[in-house]
């Protein structure tokens, strides 16, 4: 398997709330005003790509649905350059799930050897059109959002942009990726318990997770039937607690960068030793299992041994999750 060895993101959270999530501002993760371009936010995120590395290595570039032409002036070649050299440029439009599958392509190309490096970029600015797909549904919400809560009504859209460097060899710093799931239905507007569950277990196979990050984002019908898999998932180890979090709270749902910044908030979390409850959750959604959902303003400690499980899931029977867990000796107390 492959290995997150560097990222960035960059959102526009007020700081109060950044700070009660796992996005605080960091060397890696950027506060940008509300006012902020796509431009910007995209730019914060891509620059940190060393000018040299499309000619110097066999790399891929894999972007989310939104994502593709905003990049690509950053990169300065047009995809037919890229091609000349030996670069793969790759687009992944799955919905909401998007992210979750980008990576999971992305260490396929490097695991398998077909490519040295890949970077996975993505970028989420509540666009026209996602505003009428989840209204359409009735998804949106009709105050806050708050995800895994009784009280929550839907969704609210968020803004962010990502960059995630995937390697063969581990960093100082680093994520292994230890497991992939999928399974793509082609069919309704909602995923399934059974589904989601399905990739959970091939995600996790011969592991035990102890953190799932969920897709939760906020709607009724999704973060119940998202919490059923789950506690169906705690069964196979026994009495294994996992403990469930969403960034949706504080982020919003941010579509097809949704399962980006997911990571890349675990690889904060990680950093500093504590993952910390979701924003917005006070009242959980009552659960089966050996399921435990930290709330606002709680913490628990990570560390390198702690096993991630990183849900995406979108609409038309998009299901994609991922499995990460520490490595590298020099995460512990560093900020860089």
């Amino acid at each position: 398997m492959a290995h997150i060895i560097d990222y960035r993101l960059a959102h526009t959270l007020a700081e109060d709330v950044a700070e009660l999530s796992d996005l605080a501002e960091s060397a890696r993760v950027t506060r940008l005003p509300p006012s902020a371009s796509r431009e910007d936010l995209v730019g914060r995120v891509v620059r940190f790509l060393p000018a040299d590395a499309l000619r110097s290595e066999r790399i891929a570039v894999v972007h989310t649905g939104q994502a593709r032409d905003d990049e690509r002036s950053f990169f300065g070649p047009t995809s037919n350059d890229l091609l000349d050299l030996g670069v793969a440029d790759i687009m992944v439009s799955s919905a909401c799930a998007s992210g979750v599958e980008a990576l999971s392509l992305a260490n396929d190309l490097v695991d398998s050897g077909t490519f040295d490096r890949a970077i996975v970029i993505a970028v989420s600015s509540s666009s026209r059109g996602d505003w009428v797909s989840f209204s359409g549904v009735g998804a949106l919400a009709s105050g806050d959002v708050r995800p895994l809560d009784e009280r929550s009504t839907g969704v609210v859209l968020g803004t962010v942009a990502g960059a995630v460097l995937v390697a063969a060899d581990p960093a100082p710093m680093s994520l292994e990726i230890v497991g992939t799931g999928s399974r793509v239905t082609g069919s309704g507007a909602a995923s399934i318990a059974r589904d989601q569950l399905a990739v959970m277990r091939q995600a996790a196979e011969q592991l035990a997770p102890d953190v799932v990050v969920a897709h939760a984002t906020g709607t009724v019908q999704g973060d119940r039937e998202e919490l059923d898999a789950i506690a169906e998932l705690t069964k196979d180890d026994g009495k294994h607690a996992v403990r469930v979090v969403s960034q949706k709270g504080a982020l919003g749902h941010t579509v097809q960068a949704a399962g980006i910044a997911a990571v890349i908030g675990v690889a904060e979390a990680v950093r500093r030793g504590r993952m910390l409850g979701s924003f917005g959750l006070g009242r959980p959604i009552p659960s089966a299992g050996e399921v435990v959902l930290p709330l606002e303003g709680e913490s628990f400690a990570v560390d390198l041994d702690t096993i991630f499980l990183v849900n995406g899931f979108g609409f038309g029977g998009n299901n994609f999750a991922l499995a990460v867990t520490g490595s590298g000796d020099l995460w512990k107390g560093k900020n860089s």
